[in-house]
């Protein structure tokens, strides 16, 4: 429920420096909403309605009836564990696994609580955190009568969802998509359709005082996804015309050496290894030398690195994506419906491009 709330909708003014739009969007959702999944559904169809939206909510008893013969293997039979354990053990000698099923992988819900389900020694089952004790019959029969009681963790979640409403295509984010190829052997087991997976478009907005900052500082907004040190080597080699790369002198030294092998190799053949072990000293020199001179190079040039440094933080927050970190109600307050219209018209659910959107 949202008991509570009330207080936090006082500080609103605070927060949204006064801006009236984003505060009546709050309070007219939160006020006249019965529970917090009710006011997610309303806050999502007044911001995204009008371009055609659908919300199914999960946690309904009607819905779940569909769902009952999978959940019941998955507490009787540990189906999912079985499956996607096996996936997750393959995918594994070429990839990170995201995610670990559980023997039993269905919480236990009511108004208050939501409790994992977990199988004793001795068949019977234990709610936890709780003193509920099932046995199996009777664990199976709470199940046909109140499947809403039941709900599903991360590993069965994408299979009730795709059941009650089959999709052509799944649209997510890098996380989702990487837990999601450990499910494909277990929806074909159960016999549910595994949709193609398509990863959702990322973002980046740069606000107008960070576009200015860029220009100034001579780059280009793709060079921002490069490292702070990188960037500020670049500029100051291209303004100050000062270059510590030593690339440019390998080939040279190359080419003395293979001279040199030829030389001592009529000589004596032995002593080719003492040679190429001198070239590569040298080599090794010129990236030591290098290194040194990027690090007199930053340190005369300290502010700049920090100014590269703070846009860099605030369009890469902690070194992440902006999207991972910033909520939209900053960039909503500038731009309110124009803001998410443009991100709407902007985006291709087909295209895997990363869109930078800047103010001019």
């Amino acid at each position: 429920d949202l008991d509570g709330l009330k207080s936090a909708l006082e500080e609103l003014d605070q927060l949204t420096s006064g801006n009236t739009s984003l505060k009546e969007l709050f309070e007219s959702v939160y006020t006249d909403s019965e529970n917090l999944a009710q006011a997610t559904r309303t806050i999502f169809h007044k911001l995204f309605g009008k371009y055609g939206l659908v919300i199914i909510d999960g946690d309904n008893a009607e819905l779940k009836k569909f769902f009952i013969p999978e959940m019941k293997l998955d507490l009787t039979e540990h189906s999912a564990f079985k499956t996607v354990t096996a996936t997750s053990e393959r995918l594994s000698e070429n990839y990170k696994v995201q995610v670990q099923p559980r023997e039993i992988n269905l919480f236990y819900i009511t108004n208050t609580s939501r409790d994992r389900i977990v199988e004793n020694e001795d068949g019977t089952y234990q709610i936890l955190n709780t003193e509920k004790l099932f046995s199996r019959e009777e664990l199976l029969t709470e199940l046909s009568v109140h499947p809403e009681r039941f709900s599903p963790n991360v590993v069965l979640r994408p299979l009730y969802q795709e059941k009650i409403l089959p999709n052509l295509a799944y649209i997510g984010g890098p996380g989702e998509l990487n837990y999601w190829l450990q499910f494909k052997d277990f929806f074909a087991e159960a016999g549910v359709s595994y949709p193609i997976l398509f990863l959702r478009n990322c973002m980046l907005l740069v606000d107008g005082n960070s576009v200015k900052k860029i220009l100034k500082l001579g780059i280009e907004i793709p060079d921002l996804f490069k490292s702070s040190d990188f960037l500020v080597l670049k500029i100051l080699e291209e303004s100050a015309d000062i270059h510590v790369g030593t690339e440019g002198f390998i080939p040279s030294i190359q080419q003395v050496y293979e001279k040199l092998a030829k030389q001592y190799e009529k000589l004596d053949v032995s002593l080719l290894p003492t040679v190429d072990a001198e070239k590569h000293k040298v080599l090794n020199g010129l990236k030591t030398l290098e290194e040194k001179g990027r690090r007199a190079l930053k340190k005369k040039n300290e502010n700049l690195l920090n100014q590269l440094n703070n846009l860099k933080e605030k369009l890469f927050p902690g070194g992440g994506l902006q999207e991972r970190q910033d909520n939209f109600s900053p960039f909503y307050m500038v731009g309110t419906d124009d803001f998410l219209n443009e991100i709407y018209q902007q985006t291709n659910p087909f295209e895997t491009n990363f869109i930078v959107l800047s103010e001019e």
